[in-house]
Parts: C-alpha cells; structure tokens; sequence
C-alpha cells in the first residue's frame, strides 16, 4: 500500500521535475519513521527532530521530503510542519484491498486514511 501511494507520486510529482532540470536528479528524503518513548511524549521531541532534520536535509541538497503518515498524531504532526497532502495520495483504510485479496485494515477507522505527505524543501 505504502509504496504504491509513493511511487504513483514520484511519477506524478518528481520524475517531471528531474526531467525539467535536465539531469534526470531530484534528491528525496525520505522519513520512515517518527516515535518517541512514552514519558517523553507531549514534549514537543517529534516536531523538533523532524524540524532539524528537515533542516539538514535541505542543507544536504535535498529538495523534497516525503513521509507515509499513518496514525493521527503523525498527519498533525506533519501537517504542522507545513506538509501537504492530497486526495489522490492517500488510501482509505476501512477500503483497502491488499494483492492477496484480504482487508488488514477493515474496521480501522481512527484515523481513516493512511496519507503520503509531501513538503518541499
């Protein structure tokens, strides 16, 4: 489910940018994962790692940042940091059908889509 939200936004969003800046390059960071352990919750640690390594990955020539954001504490925290998301890149959970047919996600609803989240750089 995850790599196909990303790689239908790379075709959409990235390839044809790299193919503007003729060297067929646009640098993508990629986070995978955000979690701090409880009794440090509510500290505000999450928003500042990503906001610095947003910082350093933009420093490191990256114009992109890219995350699945899953749970509901993720997309508000993403979105805060000024990350979009759009209709077409997110998958309803409570819908989903994986290869083999089954429903993982039925009767997930809190939240109800997992979201790919964009922002550039």
């Amino acid at each position: 489910m995850l790599g196909k939200m990303e790689e239908k936004w790379l075709a959409a969003e990235i390839r044809p940018l790299a193919l503007e800046k003729g060297n067929g390059r646009v640098k993508v960071f990629h986070i995978l994962i955000v979690g701090v352990r409880d009794g440090y919750k509510g500290k505000g640690l999450a928003g500042r790692v990503l906001k610095e390594s947003l910082e350093l990955a933009a420093s490191k020539g990256f114009s992109h940042a890219v995350a699945e954001a899953t749970a509901v504490f993720s997309q508000s925290a993403f979105k805060t940091l000024g990350f979009d998301s759009k209709p077409e890149y997110m998958v309803e959970y409570d819908a989903y059908i994986a290869d083999d047919g089954s429903r993982p996600f039925e009767g997930l609803r809190i939240p109800p889509y997992c979201k790919l989240v964009t922002k550039s750089l």
